[in-house]
């Protein structure tokens, strides 16, 4: 599984719309790291992000980790594994648009 694990800055001088085509990414990898006893794999670098070509997006100093064996098949749902995930009794943001689509969609 991949964790963001956070970083020193992010400019934002855009959005990306549902209009527009192509998103890009560019990453510069500045350090990486491979634990070998368990697996994990460690990067950090500086990012962009570019919409139609008009840069949208700076990140510095980007922390990532690609970690093995980790699931979550309650995620996400609040867990010991998932804090601030959503209670059991609520339904996600994403399950009550889809509902009330499907309501003004006549199903």
């Amino acid at each position: 599984s991949g964790r963001a694990l956070g970083c020193d800055g992010v400019e934002f001088n855009g959005q990306i719309r549902p209009h527009n085509r192509i998103v890009r990414y560019e990453i510069e990898i500045r350090r990486f790291s491979e634990i070998r006893e368990t697996g994990a794999m460690i990067a950090v670098g500086n990012g962009k992000v570019f919409v139609d070509d008009e840069q949208v997006y700076v990140m510095k100093n980007a922390k990532a980790g690609i970690f093995k064996d980790i699931a979550y098949s309650d995620y996400p749902i609040r867990s010991d594994h998932a804090i601030g995930g959503l209670p059991p009794h609520e339904e996600s943001h994403l399950d009550k648009i889809l509902k009330r689509f499907r309501r003004n969609d006549g199903q």
